[in-house]
């Protein structure tokens, strides 16, 4: 039997909590003793973790629920600036993802290690479930980092088509641009993600628009020697002479 209050709440060195461990293991039975018994739900170890984003990051639907019950905070951040939200979009964990949503996690919040929302984590990682789950619950397709990056440009990076697709389903700006330029084209095409490109195009993507360095989609995809990239490219019109701030075309960049 577990004693009230200090007890449930003691701590090892680095100020992991017994709810924390079993949070994180997903013990839900001994995560309702321990809230039963006073443990704290809101307790952060000395890296500001918490209960909720330790079974959040291991995809814990039933711990999850059972310390939003409890009045665990749904936007505690490590750290790292790192939520529960973050952490499981971070891992596709699309039903975490959507618990939390319910239980009043905000959306909108970034990281603090660049201000990258869960959206644009569960699109960097191409979690086309969790990506879909947020943006159910009100996640701004076009909500930018501090790079200038959005979800759409760090699906299109990673190839990601299908959450490429629901990005652009949601409204997602096709020409967006971030600080160094690059749209979610170029970015697509600097992979060879042809899929990516020609999702892109279908939606309307300008193929001709170039980053700061003058550079285009057609030019990264042939400098990177990728071939079905360049003929998507080439078959929606890509001018073929236009030349970047170095005075290269893409055909001078493919050699």
């Amino acid at each position: 039997m577990l004693a009230r209050g200090d007890a449930a709440d003691g701590d090892a060195a680095n100020g992991v909590t017994p709810l924390m461990l079993a949070s994180r293991a997903g013990a839900t039975t001994a995560v309702r003793r321990l809230l039963d018994a006073g443990a704290d739900a809101s307790r952060q170890s000395r890296k500001g973790c918490g209960a909720l984003a330790l079974a959040a990051e291991e995809g814990m639907t039933e711990a999850v629920d059972a310390l939003l019950v409890a009045g665990a905070p749904p936007d505690a951040a490590d750290e790292k600036g790192v939520t529960a939200l973050i952490a499981a979009a971070q891992r596709g964990h699309a039903a975490v993802v959507e618990r939390l949503a319910r239980g009043g996690a905000a959306v909108e919040v970034g990281d603090g290690a660049g201000g990258s929302t869960a959206l644009m984590w569960a699109a960097k990682g191409g979690h086309e479930a969790a990506v879909g789950a947020l943006l159910v619950a009100g996640a701004a397709a076009d909500q930018a980092n501090n790079l200038g990056m959005t979800a759409l440009m760090y699906a299109a990076l990673g190839g990601h088509e299908a959450a490429v697709d629901a990005l652009l389903a949601a409204g997602a700006v096709a020409d967006q641009a971030d600080n160094d330029g690059d749209t979610a084209l170029i970015l697509a095409a600097k992979g060879g993600h042809e899929a990516a490109v020609g999702a892109l195009l279908a939606a309307g993507a300008a193929v001709d628009q170039a980053d700061n360095d003058g550079d285009t989609a057609l030019m990264y995809a042939a400098a990177g020697g990728h071939e079905a990239a360049v003929g998507a490219l080439l078959a929606a019109g890509a001018a073929v002479d236009r030349a970047d701030n170095d005075g290269d075309t893409a055909l001078m960049l493919a050699a």
